[in-house]
């Protein structure tokens, strides 16, 4: 039994370890979200802010050992807290699908890199309620105390560095979308997000060069 162990393990690293020197590479992973929006109301901004995770699949065409050009999905949840306080949330989920690339700093086992991509994002808000009498006493919004926002979309941008450590990947990424249109009943506000991520990954090579 132990002897089988070894020698799965033995393939999966010797398989995985020069991912980068194989022709394509698939990668699967999730971390921690840090998101934030920023809606532009009538009478004045409303910021909103949350801790969540995220979890996303990648392909990789490695151009070069050091250039990599691919496609990635993710989905990001949070629990939006709102700046002037709310009695009750539901999870808002981002999702996006973007048009990556990558550069290695290095050819060795231990290579830092530097990435950037482009993509659609998709916002689902979670239905919230902010308490009345306090939207009075600030901003007289009391019109929005129960709000459904509706799913909307737009391009953002994502910037990123990271680490890849053989099979295994450490990242930290800066999702911004600088404006889309987030609908509260039968008005439209302009609304910046901006994201954080901090993530892990596992990574596959597969076909030979």
């Amino acid at each position: 039994m132990k002897k089988s162990i070894f020698i799965l393990l033995f393939t999966f690293f010797s398989v995985n370890i020069f991912a980068q020197n194989k022709l394509v590479s698939i990668g699967v992973g999730g971390g921690a979200t840090f998101m934030s929006t920023n809606v532009t109301l009538e009478h004045g901004p409303l910021k909103s802010d949350a801790v969540g995770g995220n979890y996303f699949f990648n392909g990789f065409f490695n151009v070069t050992p050091k250039l990599s050009l691919g496609v990635e999905y993710e989905k990001a949840l949070g629990l939006l807290t709102h700046d002037n306080n709310t009695i009750s949330n539901e999870r808002t989920k981002v999702n996006n699908f973007s048009f990556k690339m990558k550069y290695y700093l290095t050819e060795t086992k231990i290579r830092p890199y530097v990435g950037f991509g482009v993509g659609r994002y998709t916002f689902i808000p979670g239905k919230y309620e902010i308490d009345p009498m306090k939207l009075i006493t600030t901003n007289n919004l009391s019109s929005l105390s129960v709000t459904e926002d509706q799913k909307s979309s737009a391009v953002g941008y994502v910037p990123e560095i990271g680490l890849d450590l053989a099979f295994f990947q450490l990242a930290v990424l800066y999702h911004i979308v600088p404006e889309f249109e987030l609908t509260k009943g039968n008005k439209k506000f302009d609304t910046e997000y901006k994201s954080l991520e901090f993530r892990a990954s596992i990574n596959i090579g597969l076909i030979s060069r």
